[in-house]
C-alpha cells in the first residue's frame, strides 16, 4: 500500500490506539520516517474488548493510547481533508490531527542514471550499471550526459542492466533526449524496452534534428525484468541521453480521499 502511494491505513484486532509518524514502509522493524510523503499507520481497537496496555517506546509513534479506558475513532471528510479525533468514554477527545493527501508528483524512483561519471566513460558496472558499443565515432559520456558522435550506418547503442520490476504493480520509464547540430534524414535515435524476455518496444523514435524533450512510457509492469536500449543511427553530428533516464514506480492511487 504504502508502493502504491497511501497516505494513511487503518487497523484494529489490537486493543489500544496507537497511531505513528509518517514513515517510509520499507520492511524494515524501523523503518525510516518522511514527513510530507509517508504513510501514517493508525491502530484502533480499544472499543470492544478490554483495552490492552502499549508496551512499545517506539520512537515512531505520535500518539499511543491505553488506559484501559474504552474509545472510538471518528473521521469527518471535508473536501480532501481527512479530520481525525480519537474520542474515549464519557466524550474525552485524547487525539486530534488532520491530514491532506501527500503530493503524489514525486514518485520513488528505483533506478537511475545521471551520466555523472568521468568524460570518456563507455560502460559502467556500479548499482546502475549500463554498456555501449559503436563501430566508429563515438558512444560515451560528455559533460554529465551520454553522447553518440560520428558513429556510422550501423549506429552506437547504449543498453541498461536488466531492471527488476517483478515488485512494482506499475512503472514509468523516461529518458530526456536532444539532437545537436545539422542533422539529416539519416541521423536519429531510437529508444526502446524490452519487457518479460519479449521483443523490443520502441517508445521513442526520431530523424533529423530534434530539439531537447522527453521520452516516456507509462503502466509498465511484468512478473520477471526489463531491460533499456538507445541507438543512435548514424549520428552524423551528436544525438545525447541529454539528462537522466529514470525507471519510477508510477503510482495511481492519486488521492485516498475523494
Amino acid at each position: 500500500m504504502y508502493q502504491a502511494g497511501c497516505d494513511i491505513i487503518f487497523t484494529g484486532h489490537s486493543h489500544y490506539y496507537v497511531q505513528t509518524k509518517a514513515l517510509q514502509l520499507d520492511g524494515t522493524s524501523n523503518p525510516p520516517e518522511e514527513p510530507g510523503s509517508g504513510t501514517v499507520m493508525v491502530v484502533t481497537g480499544d472499543g470492544a474488548a478490554p483495552p490492552h496496555d502499549v508496551t512499545s517506546t517506539n520512537e515512531h509513534l505520535r500518539v499511543a493510547e491505553a488506559d484501559n479506558i474504552y474509545g472510538y475513532t471518528e473521521l469527518t471528510i471535508e473536501g480532501n481533508t481527512l479530520n481525525l479525533r480519537h474520542i474515549q468514554d464519557y466524550g474525552t477527545v485524547v487525539d486530534q490531527a488532520t491530514y491532506t493527501p501527500n503530493s503524489k508528483d514525486t514518485y520513488p524512483t528505483f533506478w537511475k542514471e545521471d551520466f555523472d561519471l568521468a568524460n570518456g566513460t563507455t560502460a559502467d558496472n556500479g548499482s546502475t550499471a549500463w554498456s555501449s558499443s559503436t563501430s566508429a565515432g563515438s558512444a560515451e559520456v560528455s559533460g554529465g550526459r551520454f553522447e553518440f558522435s560520428n558513429t556510422d550506418p550501423n549506429g552506437g547503442t547504449w543498453t541498461s542492466e536488466v531492471i527488476d520490476i517483478s515488485g512494482f504493480s506499475s512503472v514509468d520509464l523516461s529518458v530526456d533526449v536532444k539532437g545537436t547540430g545539422p542533422m539529416e534524414r539519416a541521423d536519429g535515435l531510437t529508444l526502446s524496452y524490452v519487457l518479460n524476455d519479449g521483443n523490443a518496444v520502441v517508445f521513442f523514435d526520431d530523424h533529423d534534428s530534434f530539439s531537447a524533450r522527453t521520452a516516456s512510457v507509462e503502466g509498465l509492469s511484468g512478473n520477471t525484468t526489463t531491460h533499456t536500449a538507445v541507438k543512435a543511427l548514424r549520428a552524423g553530428r551528436t544525438s545525447n541521453i541529454e539528462r537522466p533516464i529514470l525507471m519510477t514506480q508510477y503510482r495511481y492511487l492519486q488521492n485516498l480521499f475523494p
